[in-house]
């Protein structure tokens, strides 16, 4: 969920901060302060390149290895990009953004227990680099380790970062821990920074229809399928909602756009209960007829 995100503190700006260059600014620091530049504007090519030369004035620093490995990374070239965070890292085994560069190589591997045991070294390098644990909520999530997942959202929002994304994040870990109310201040915090993401809007929807709350959250997902309105799920969702308050005539107008984006068994279940409601028993026994041609279908692919 969290992109690999993170900047040195070194900048041109901070390497001409201490006043005369003649005086104090090397080569070295000119090419580094010039990579970042470089890898900012997504010139990866020129920034591995003035890297490169830097790397070869003074290989003892590492700074220069973790933005070669950086742009590497970004790039795909995952194996360069592993081999200048180790090398980062054997110059200074707690250096915290090649730890972070490991880890999110781990995370492309689906390797979350590794990807944590990075950020773990990461963190106890550099307590207070929100990236960080902005990275390892997303490996608890992928583990369902939705306690920790909090306790590092929350520690990465006391830090100033993470966004409209931590508060959904922790929104959703509340929402499985079946904490709705924490969840729905989270989410609406989310909307105050980003109103029209469709992903807050839903998941209001979601925990509005947890807690009961049925026509706040079929407006919530009225506002979202006008956003979106290719994402099946959202269809399937309101649809469920008019159902539970017996407005079978939208429910099913829903399950048959559902059906029409992707040929979906729950919306077939969904619609025939639905004209099952209404007595239309024929046209549900074709729905519950049709599930099965679904599922064969997709066991067959």
């Amino acid at each position: 969920m969290f992109g690999y995100k993170f900047a040195l503190a070194t900048s041109v700006a901070l390497i001409f901060a201490c006043g005369s260059p003649a005086l104090c600014v090397s080569e070295y620091d000119v090419l580094f302060a010039k990579s970042v530049e470089l890898k900012d504007a997504r010139m990866y090519k020129e920034a591995i390149a003035t890297c490169t030369k830097a790397i070869q004035l003074d290989p003892r620093r590492g700074e220069a290895y973790v933005i070669r490995g950086q742009c590497w990374l970004d790039g795909k070239r995952l194996r360069q990009a592993r081999g200048d965070f180790n090398k980062a890292l054997a110059l200074d085994p707690n250096y915290p953004e090649a730890h972070m560069g490991l880890a999110e190589l781990y995370r492309l591997d689906a390797e979350d227990e590794k990807r944590i045991a990075e950020l773990n070294l990461a963190i106890k390098a550099n307590p207070d680099l929100a990236a960080a644990y902005l990275m390892r909520a997303d490996a608890y999530s992928q583990l369902r380790e939705t306690d920790k997942c909090i306790a590092d959202l929350t520690k990465a929002l006391s830090l100033g970062e993470g966004g409209a994304g931590a508060y959904n994040l922790r929104a959703k870990m509340y929402k499985d821990k079946r904490m709705y109310g924490l969840g729905l201040a989270d989410c609406t915090t989310a909307m105050k920074i980003s109103p029209n993401d469709p992903r807050h809007i839903a998941l209001r929807g979601q925990l509005y229809g947890l807690l009961g709350r049925r026509q706040e959250a079929i407006k919530d997902y009225t506002l979202t399928l006008k956003l979106k309105p290719d994402y099946v799920d959202y269809w399937i969702d309101r649809g469920k909602l008019y159902s539970a308050e017996h407005k079978y005539k939208e429910a099913i107008n829903d399950f048959t756009v559902a059906i029409k984006l992707k040929d979906s068994s729950i919306a077939h279940e969904e619609r025939a209960k639905a004209y099952d409601a209404i007595g239309k028993h024929d046209l549900a026994k074709a729905d519950r007829g049709r599930i099965h041609d679904v599922i064969t279908d997709i066991m067959g692919k």
